[in-house]
């Protein structure tokens, strides 16, 4: 039990690294994709939800490690997001690859939009050019890679089950 935790938090940690690293030649009209994000989507489609709270919270305490935002906004951003896909995912096939995209590219939105609301205060760009420039490039490129991402977790989900 504790080996199959230390292979996910470990698995956390790359996408984190590779989040902040992320090669500029890969971005997407200068957008990178929230590999974190799709974590929590797939921790909350196929755990426990006491398991997927838990590491829900990892990934956005993670994240807000290393961003230069106020400590907190990805966890509770992270968080919201997690509790809507528990909500939906008993009404849907999570393990359609289409719904799967669709879900990412959802709940990447609604992150990007809890995120701008969390920290609207702060000097952010006017909502539509935030929600055209930034808000639907990340979902649309995190939603591409999701299936990717999705087929290492549930590699790594089924050898060391939680």
């Amino acid at each position: 039990m504790v080996k199959r935790i230390i292979i996910l938090i470990i698995i956390i940690l790359l996408f984190a690294f590779l989040e902040v690293n992320f090669p500029r030649f890969l971005r997407l009209l200068g957008v990178t994709p929230n590999l974190l994000l799709i974590s929590v989507v797939f921790f909350n489609l196929y755990f426990k939800q006491k398991n997927a709270i838990l590491f829900t919270g990892f990934c956005g305490a993670i994240k807000d490690v290393f961003s230069i935002i106020r400590f907190g906004t990805n966890v509770v951003s992270f968080t919201i997001c997690g509790f809507t896909v528990n909500k939906i995912k008993t009404s849907i096939d999570h393990d359609d690859r289409i719904y799967q995209v669709l879900i990412v590219f959802l709940i990447s939105l609604l992150n990007s939009f809890i995120f701008y609301l969390l920290n609207l205060f702060s000097m952010n760009p006017p909502f539509f050019k935030s929600l055209f420039f930034i808000m639907l490039p990340e979902a649309l490129y995190t939603a591409i890679i999701s299936p990717i991402i999705f087929q290492l977790l549930k590699l790594c989900a089924l050898k060391y089950s939680v």
